[in-house]
């Protein structure tokens, strides 16, 4: 699975209070900017928010408050990190939910909160053979069809018919694979499938003695 790098980069001012909708109350300092970077969309309500698909990688980066500050990530009572990075590898459907980015610096404390959101891959595609006969070549169908998907094939060419799902457009003799895409989700590859030819006909002749 290709992993996409997210980076978020939160700016946080000591001893000022938040309110509920992320603004600051003390007017002397700049309000907190949480800069979404590479392919995030800024957030449309108080909340930051990131989108990710299983297996990618996930990176917060919190903004260095200088010499002193002590960093803490956390997501409900559990503790992810202790430095200014908190990465997680390959993430799963667990992983979702909102982290909260806590730093301290001179007994001054201050927090921001950003929601995870990971959507689940398309289910890998399995595949189903018609042998060849003396009538039809093989023939090739996706047996988990799911019309909500689209489907890539490697080499390029083929397509599935969304009544039969069987797959049209193959070379007969050429080896594909298939993999199932979602918005920016994609499965794993199938395993390797051809086509093979139709079985020749036997000849029916009569020899004398």
């Amino acid at each position: 699975m290709k992993k996409k790098l997210l980076s978020i980069t939160v700016f946080l001012f000591c001893c000022l209070s938040m309110l509920a909708n992320n603004t600051l109350s003390n007017e002397k300092t700049p309000q907190p900017q949480i800069n979404l970077i590479k392919s995030v969309n800024p957030p449309t309500t108080s909340l930051a928010n990131i989108t990710l698909c299983e297996g990618e990688e996930l990176k917060l980066t919190a903004e260095d408050a200088g010499t002193g500050a002590t960093y803490k990530w956390t997501k409900g009572a559990s503790t992810k990190s202790s430095v200014k990075d908190l990465i997680i590898n390959n993430v799963a459907l667990g992983d979702a939910g909102i982290y909260t980015l806590t730093v301290t610096k001179n007994g001054c404390t201050n927090a921001v909160d950003i929601e995870v959101k990971i959507n689940k891959n398309p289910d890998t595609p399995t595949l189903g053979n018609i042998v060849a006969s003396c009538s039809n070549p093989s023939s090739t169908k996706i047996s988990n069809y799911d019309a909500n998907v689209t489907y890539i094939f490697t080499p390029t060419g083929p397509s599935v018919n969304a009544t039969t799902h069987l797959v049209e457009g193959m070379t007969i003799g050429t080896s594909y694979t298939v993999k199932a895409k979602k918005g920016t989700c994609e499965s794993g590859d199938s395993t390797s499938f051809k086509n093979d030819a139709m079985l020749p006909t036997p000849k029916a002749i009569i020899k004398l003695k």
